[in-house]
């Protein structure tokens, strides 16, 4: 299935209308349901009501139709764009590739290094901006199509966009067209194949090797059911400090998770910097991007890797994250401030901590005095800097046993 979201002051008719071989390359030709929902009217901007709508959308498809949820992609058209760039990384579990056009990074519009700002009414929306949340599509990859005289979005924030997709080396293209107008250009074309080509598949990646979650604590509505506090294997995130102004300068955590136990480096990258297929509409007078040559393999090391920032609570499904509790098992934390956290795997009768690296321990003799366990897992409280943990079975730490579980696909 293929979310194709509309946009600023259109509906559900608008590519069905303006577009109908949109819906033919990225539909037929992909033997994909595509599916544009309302967002509750013209100007929701897929937030709050309109991003329940989106939901509530999938859950009526998904009892009509037979779908398969490893192939989902995600599009849309300027505000349609915006949506693009929120729903796909706020839940990037969902998605397996997204394309924008004359995307609006954040509500309203941006000229970066001001704060967005709603035209309407005056008020800052840094609160709504995606530019601080990119790393989470560390597996959903993006391609966005641009005219460098828009006159609705302003083009330098599709320029910070790519940017900061490329500083932190994750998979991205910015495709820029020129002569172009934001209203009509795309649509008088009509002209997708590019794109769809781009989406292709769109399998969704389930349980990576590493998992990138950022989030902006004054974006969740709980009253609509709406908190953005988990993706992949990382669950339950709390942020400690919730001070800041959301309209200028919001709160926002992180979490970097990393599985040693998928046997997977980091990506090699390489730049793009022309189109790809023969068919692209207009003139692409410039392509920029990153992509990866390849992942490559490492020995598998049954060891978990954390970076909180400013993360007060979080939880790892350490057996999505193929962790094994049945054999010695490292746990490295580094934090800029106080919390928990919570490893849910299966452990032995009898299994032990030690810190093996970290402050030293103010109780002579003791294990790991901040860590406490149970069959279901570990519970740490977790300290301002780095600390280093080893679960183990008496006779199994240092008793020279490698990690020797099988692994299964990384799909």
């Amino acid at each position: 299935m293929t979310f194709a979201l509309h946009a600023l002051g259109s509906s559900y008719t608008q590519f069905g209308i303006f577009a109908p071989n949109l819906m033919r390359q990225f539909g037929d030709q992909r033997r994909n349901l595509v599916v544009t929902p309302l967002g509750r009217g013209g100007t929701g901007w897929y937030m709050d009501e309109g991003e329940a709508d989106f939901f509530e959308v999938w859950a009526d498809v998904a009892r009509r139709f037979r779908l398969d949820s490893e192939r989902v992609a995600l599009t849309g058209y300027s505000m349609g764009g915006y949506g693009t760039y929120r729903l796909g990384t706020k839940y990037p579990d969902l998605f397996g590739r997204a394309f924008t056009a004359s995307a609006q990074p954040a509500r309203g519009g941006w000229v970066p290094p001001a704060p967005p700002f709603d035209p309407s009414t005056g008020r800052a929306t840094a609160d709504t901006n995606t530019h601080p949340l990119l790393e989470n599509a560390r597996w959903v990859p993006y391609l966005d199509w641009m005219q460098a005289a828009d006159v609705v979005v302003p083009y330098v924030a599709a320029r910070a966009q790519q940017e900061r997709f490329d500083k932190i080396g994750l998979r991205s293209e910015l495709w820029t067209f020129a002569p172009g107008e934001h209203f009509t250009t795309f649509f008088l074309l009509d002209e997708w194949r590019a794109a769809r080509d781009h989406l292709g598949e769109a399998r969704v990646k389930r349980d990576p090797s590493r998992v990138n979650y950022a989030f902006l604590p004054d974006d969740d509505r709980p009253a609509l059911g709406l908190r953005h506090d988990h993706a992949y294997w990382v669950s339950d995130l709390r942020a400690r400090d919730l001070s800041g102004d959301p309209e200028t300068d919001p709160a926002r955590a992180e979490i970097d998770a990393r599985s040693m136990a998928f046997g997977k480096g980091d990506p090699e990258l390489q730049r793009i910097t022309s189109a790809r297929g023969d068919e692209v509409p207009g003139e692409v007078t410039s392509v920029e991007g990153t992509d990866w040559r390849r992942i490559p393999s490492t020995k598998p090391k049954n060891r978990l890797k954390l970076d909180l920032d400013n993360v007060r609570r979080a939880t790892i499904d350490g057996e999505r994250a193929r962790l094994d509790g049945d054999e010695p098992l490292r746990v490295r934390i580094q934090s800029d401030g106080d919390g928990q956290m919570r490893l849910d795997v299966p452990l032995p009768r009898g299994a032990k901590v030690r810190r093996i690296d970290g402050p030293p321990l103010s109780a002579a003799g003791a294990a790991a005095p901040e860590v406490s366990l149970d069959r279901d897992g570990a519970s740490f409280d977790v300290g301002e800097g780095t600390r280093e943990y080893e679960i183990f079975v008496s006779g199994g730490s240092g008793s020279g046993r490698g990690f020797t579980r099988e692994r299964g696909p990384d799909l």
